[in-house]
């Protein structure tokens, strides 16, 4: 999902993020994370908005 761009920023996701600040192990991190969250938030709506 990550790219470089010039000497400072990785391309994430189409937006440049310094890599003072984040690495591409981290974003990788942050990219699953968001990803079990999603799930985890999808199967919780999907119980709780049963239609009866």
């Amino acid at each position: 999902m990550e790219r470089e761009v010039g000497e400072k920023y990785l391309l994430y996701h189409g937006l440049p993020v310094p890599k003072e600040t984040h690495s591409p192990e981290s974003l990788k991190f942050a990219q699953d994370f968001t990803f079990v969250c999603a799930l985890g938030c999808a199967s919780v709506s999907d119980t709780q908005h049963q239609w009866g």
